[in-house]
């Protein structure tokens, strides 16, 4: 559903949401960075360098003239996220 409405955003606006995308993504790895037991070094470390991987996707976007988009919109995606970790659980 979220890909069919990007499909019809102008360029800007589907930079703003890879922006959008990648932004959420890194707050759910420093969540889940969080939860790791202190002496996890290896999958901390393994996420840290998926955040940054992160980080430089948000970045390109941003370079290439994402703007940002409505609350209404990082609201909608915010959602979408938390129902499909809610439902990798089960799954």
């Amino acid at each position: 559903m979220l890909g069919a409405y990007v499909g019809k955003l102008n360029k800007e606006k589907s930079l703003g949401f890879i922006y959008e995308t990648e932004e959420q993504v890194e707050e759910h790895l420093d969540e889940y960075t969080d939860k790791l037991p202190r002496n996890d070094k290896k999958s901390r470390d393994i996420l840290i360098e998926i955040k940054k991987d992160e980080t430089k996707h948000k970045e390109t976007a941003r370079e290439l003239g994402s703007t940002s988009l409505s609350s209404q919109t990082k609201n909608l995606m915010s959602l979408s996220s938390r129902v499909m970790k809610e439902l990798s659980f089960y799954f």
